[in-house]
């Protein structure tokens, strides 16, 4: 069964498709496309997603955290998954979105497959543009989609909104800054583009008693950037294959990281570092700019009743006391 309602913006209004699954599909006043729906304003899915894009228009949004209930080619949604990963306020043009597909032949058919996008805006195919700064088309026309381009780039301009998190942040108690993380940005600059995704899933990995650390046995080689000083990646290789991306919390000499499992839209720590070409050459090295990974807070702020703790994945071999610990905080998703 499918819902919509809709919501009015300053370019238009918006008819919103959900499922119980996820939003299906945004569709601007000129388009056709809701017969045989369900109106129902109350959809909790509905709620949430009007919600969001009240916030996005107000430049108080610029990421999406809302599932999404997709349905398109494997390639098609390839290309979507590239328009999700386009930093707020920044384009990209049709060549760069297919070099990021993987395929960069396919430039006419990552066209194709942004026209085709079933959810505007919530996966901005407004960011792709013609080369030579030509806006070319989309499927809510041109005016509306200078108009996002436009409302992004004085969102971004508002750098007070944009606070990159210093060793002051990560030096307070590690389940403060844990909870703290969610909402936060994970930034990685790679070949000469910048990638923000928003932290959604977290681990706490606290002091020289905590069973399930990797310091609960002493100071090593391998565990040393532990010990600080805070602000500082730790990222090491489990099963060897899979890296893991931990920052380094609380005064020097006491070891304390947190462990980063999930960003919206990329689920898993090792998904997380694959996604983000994220290797060991970036351990023991601040998280700042100058090392093209770091930490921003853009003034997101989550609600207590939004985050989840529940025990760390993975820890039994700590034993119950420590396997118990309610040391992961997450994103809940508004549904389920």
């Amino acid at each position: 069964m499918y819902y919509f309602d809709s919501l009015d913006t300053p370019i238009g209004t918006l008819r919103i498709i959900v499922s119980d699954r996820g939003v299906s599909g945004i569709l601007f006043s000129s388009e056709r496309g809701a017969s045989g729906l369900v109106q129902d304003s109350t959809h909790p899915l509905i709620v949430e997603a009007k919600q969001q894009l009240s916030e996005y228009f107000k430049s108080a949004r610029e990421t999406f955290d809302l599932p999404l209930d997709l349905a398109g080619t494997s390639f098609q949604k390839k290309a979507w998954g590239v328009l999700r990963s386009i930093p707020y306020g920044s384009t990209i043009d049709y060549a760069e979105e297919a070099r990021r597909a993987k395929n960069p032949k396919a430039v006419r058919a990552v066209g194709s497959a942004n026209a085709k996008n079933p959810i505007p805006i919530i996966i901005p195919c407004h960011r792709v543009i013609k080369k030579g700064e030509h806006i070319g088309r989309y499927s809510g026309g041109v005016k509306r989609k200078a108009f996002l381009i436009q409302m992004e780039k004085r969102g971004v301009s508002r750098v007070s909104r944009r606070v990159i998190l210093g060793a002051a942040f990560f030096r307070r108690p590690t389940l403060l800054v844990g909870r703290e993380l969610i909402g936060k940005f994970l930034v990685r600059r790679w070949r000469g583009g910048e990638h923000a995704y928003m932290i959604t899933d977290v681990e706490v990995y606290d002091g020289p008693n905590d069973k399930a650390s990797h310091a609960s046995r002493g100071r090593t080689a391998r565990n040393e950037v532990m010990f600080g000083p805070p602000g500082v990646w730790y990222v090491y290789l489990v099963y060897g294959m899979h890296n893991m991306l931990n920052i380094v919390t609380r005064e020097k000499d006491y070891p304390a990281t947190i462990l980063l499992r999930g960003l919206e839209g990329i689920s898993g720590p090792g998904c997380l570092t694959a996604v983000l070409h994220v290797s060991r050459a970036l351990n023991k090295k601040l998280a700042e700019r100058s090392f093209g990974l770091w930490i921003e807070d853009r003034g997101v702020h989550i609600p207590a009743s939004r985050v989840t703790r529940t025990p760390r994945i993975g820890v039994s071999y700590a034993g119950e006391h420590w396997a118990k610990k309610p040391w992961r905080f997450f994103l809940k998703r508004p549904f389920s």
